[in-house]
This record gives C-alpha cells, structure tokens and sequence, in this order.
C-alpha cells in the first residue's frame, strides 16, 4: 500500500494521470523543458571566449552549478504545481554547467 502511493505520488508530481490528454500535457512539459536547457546551453556556449581566464575557478563553478541543478530537478517533486519552471531553470543551469566542465577538464589535465 506505502509502495502504490509513493508510485501514485511520483506519478502526479510531474502531471500524468489514467488520462491520455493528460499523458500528452507530460509529454509536452518534458519537450519543453528538455528545449529549454538546450537554448540555455547553446546560450552559455555563445560566451566561450571568457572561459579561457581562469580554468580551476570555472571548473569548480561548473561543479557547484550542476549540484545546484540536481537541487532544483529534486526540489520539482516537493512542488509540483511549479514542475514545468523548475525543471526549466534545472535543466539550463545543468546544461551550462556541463559545457563550463567539458570545456575546461582538458586543459587542466593537460596542465597536470
């Protein structure tokens, strides 16, 4: 019984019910929010030139930025009125944060 509402739960916080225009409106919140990070990403890229500054210090703001992300995407269960936001505002900080990391990992290894 614990185990069906905990399922029941997960499956309302991000917005699916028994109903097929509802499975839609989900599929819909994640394209959205899969686009969203994407834009952010490629937003974050158009900025690649200052990356070149200090590497160590980008490199560990990439990391806090991805843990911030992962914060967010968990905090879209504890709020689900509010999933399509911040699962918005995670997936661009995460995205972000992943092209800061790949972007600096090789030549501080390099540097090593």
């Amino acid at each position: 019984m614990q185990r069906q509402k905990l399922i029941n739960f997960a499956i309302n916080s991000v917005g699916a019910s028994r109903n097929s225009s509802a499975s839609a409106a989900v599929a819909i919140k994640w394209i959205l929010k899969d686009g969203a990070g994407r834009v952010g990403k490629m937003l974050f890229v158009r900025q690649g030139k200052k990356f070149d500054y200090d590497l160590k210090q980008l490199w560990f703001a990439g990391d806090l930025l991805m843990e911030l992300g992962a914060g967010v995407e968990l905090a879209t269960a504890a709020v689900p009125h509010l999933f399509l936001p911040l699962a918005c505002a995670a997936n661009v900080v995460k995205n972000g944060a992943a092209v800061t990391s790949t972007s600096t990992r090789t030549p501080i290894y390099k540097a090593c």
